[in-house]
């Protein structure tokens, strides 16, 4: 089996404006309008099927409540008359995960969106077990994972060293397993970004949220 890679070291920056988020509540809210990003020659899309993982570290200042960042799998069926194809198009399920500010802290965050969002949180701590400040780096790992009872997603927080940026540890998250029950799972197209959202709406002068990202790495078959 062959890998195609796509790295880079170099860091990037997303804006994002108050009222942008990406949320699924019922009765009726569907919220997608928050910018994302990928590296210049970095590969955006491929087929479910051929996506292996994607990692990335995240830093930016939080302050207001769901302030928040990380890294975005958008799932499309580009070939379904009944879902629309087009890049702008809300894409019918999703998964979001990175760090996000809730309850006066800063949590590792995770939402998983088949039908509707389903959220889990927890604080996000520094290797030393302190809340940690706005300038570290966070950094996320998303996998595709398989056991004797089948195949899924799994997400980590990673700690990494920081001077040759190999993994040091890794905290287990969550595990989606829904991604591999989609039918017609060779028909799905798999987008994964970098995404952030400033929800808070009512923001001193309209400041935005300015996050940092680098260590992107997206692995294809």
């Amino acid at each position: 089996m062959s890998t195609n890679t796509n790295t880079t070291s170099d860091i990037f920056t997303i804006r994002a404006a108050p009222g942008t988020d990406i949320w699924r509540k019922p009765p009726t809210t569907n919220i997608y309008n928050a910018p994302t990003a990928i590296p210049p020659s970095a590969r955006s899309t491929g087929p479910l099927t051929s996506f292996l993982s994607a990692r990335a570290s995240f830093s930016f200042p939080w302050r207001e409540r769901y302030d928040q960042a990380g890294i975005l799998l958008a799932f499309r069926r580009p070939h379904s008359s009944s879902s629309p194809s087009s890049a702008s198009s809300i894409p019918p399920k999703w998964i979001k995960t990175g760090i996000e500010f809730y309850q006066s802290q800063p949590q590792l965050s995770t939402v998983a969106t088949d039908t509707w969002a389903d959220w889990s949180v927890t604080p996000l701590l520094s290797p030393s077990n302190d809340t940690p400040g706005e300038d570290e780096w966070t950094t996320i790992l998303v996998e595709k994972s398989g056991d004797e009872h089948g195949k899924s997603i799994w997400v980590y927080r990673l700690v990494l060293d920081e001077e040759t940026g190999q993994e040091k540890s890794r905290t287990a998250l969550r595990e989606i397993c829904w991604v591999y029950g989609l039918e017609d799972l060779e028909g799905w197209e798999l987008e994964v970004v970098a995404m952030a959202a400033r929800p808070e709406r009512n923001v001193k002068d309209g400041e935005e949220l300015v996050v940092r990202v680098k260590r992107w790495e997206v692995k294809w078959e």
